[in-house]
């Protein structure tokens, strides 16, 4: 069997797991845990094969380019509109079609803690300009709040392409944050928490449909930025506009720069009021929209993915209290997360101390405990150890 002696004084990347993983025959593959090692059944195999056919381990998306212009092969469109220069040709779509599009200036103005979710996350230059934009209306105002931003994308692309891409300099110290933090290729759902927690990302790297499995994500808006209707027709079906309603909060908008009937349509068969606007550049219109009703029941999974929480805000004058039993690693990681949160924690310990018994071992091996196939747990583990790494 492999040996860990190469890797065992540091901290196992995803795909060194991985490696040390497949590198074992499929009846002797054995999962340790601190000092254990614990031999599974030969039904092991199921796991080994699964992890080939099936992983949840992506690749990154390799940018192509194309007349200068950053290209998407796999679905023949470009990532930018036309422009002489694609940053800043970006930058002008974005405060067209979604800031200006979502009133989001104004809204900010009038609320707390605000979500919004990209449909093709790409490049990630909506996000970071949108990001840019809250921190210096929390600068201008003052307040002290959360954006939570909800990245889907279902081919991201690597660090290294992000930061090719985006050489708007006054997005070098937002792009730099971001990608210090970017998930690995790893299909789930990755969150991580910027800017001192003024910004939470939730990635998912996943198909939408199945990102949008859920309800109570609370969105205030949406920027529908796949690529056009005709080259990527999933990511604007009235079924996925339905999961978007069940997914919104009252009154939520929406914009995108297509101005296609079919994209118009299937909005206003899912709820949402529909304008068209002038549109960016060469485009001569764009579509708005707000969720005014809901022409379906809201959905209720039974099986609801792990990450599927609801975003909570904290309420003004709110009791925002919490009471934790147990003192150890658990308890005090749990006591850090609501803290950076704005809650209040009591921490209630038998042992009268923090970290006695178990949690007060010296040193301890962090790994995921990963199982045969993409069962709920084994993405719970998988995206944990991820966030651990970060």
């Amino acid at each position: 069997m492999p040996s860990l002696a190469p890797v065992i004084n540091r901290v196992l990347s995803v795909n060194d797991m991985m490696d040390f993983l497949l590198a074992v025959g499929p009846d002797r593959l054995r999962i340790g845990g601190y000092s254990t090692f614990y031999r599974l059944p030969p039904s092991t195999r199921l796991f080994r094969k699964t992890i080939q056919e099936r992983p949840p381990f992506m690749q990154y998306t390799e940018i192509q380019w194309r007349k200068g212009q950053p290209y998407s092969e796999r679905f023949d469109d470009i990532y930018y509109s036309d422009g002489p220069d694609v940053a800043e040709t970006g930058e002008g779509e974005f405060r067209h079609v979604f800031l200006a599009g979502n009133r989001l200036p104004q809204r900010w103005s009038q609320g707390g803690d605000f979500v919004i979710a990209e449909l093709g996350f790409g490049s990630g230059l909506n996000c970071m300009l949108t990001i840019r934009e809250w921190l210096q209306h929390l600068e201008s105002s003052g307040e002290e709040k959360t954006l939570h931003y909800i990245a889907i994308e279902k081919y991201p692309l690597s660090p290294q392409a992000i930061t090719e891409l985006l050489r708007i300099p006054s997005l070098q110290a937002i792009c730099r944050e971001l990608t210090d933090a970017y998930p690995p290729a790893v299909e789930a759902a990755h969150r991580r928490s910027l800017f001192g927690g003024r910004v939470i990302m939730h990635y998912r790297f996943m198909d939408v449909a199945t990102a949008l499995d859920t309800e109570g994500l609370n969105v205030d808006s949406w920027y529908l930025d796949g690529f056009a209707p005709g080259k990527n027709p999933d990511m604007w079906s009235q079924a996925l506009f339905v999961k978007m309603a069940a997914n919104s909060r009252d009154g939520a908008t929406c914009s995108t720069y297509s101005a296609a009937g079919l994209v118009r349509r299937n909005l206003e068969a899912a709820g949402f009021r529909v304008s068209k606007q002038p549109g960016y550049g060469r485009k001569r219109e764009m579509i708005t929209a707000e969720l005014t009703e809901r022409h379906t029941p809201e959905l209720y999974y039974r099986d609801r993915p792990w990450y599927a929480l609801p975003v909570l805000d904290k309420a003004a004058g709110a009791d925002n209290r919490v009471c934790i039993l147990g003192g150890g690693i658990a308890g005090l990681s749990a006591a850090y997360a609501l803290v950076q949160r704005g809650w209040q924690v009591e921490i209630i310990d038998r042992q009268g101390a923090l970290c006695h018994e178990t949690s007060s071992n010296p040193s301890v091996i962090v790994y995921p405990r990963l199982s045969a196939g993409n069962a709920r747990d084994n993405e719970f583990y998988i995206s944990a150890y991820c966030h651990a790494l970060y």
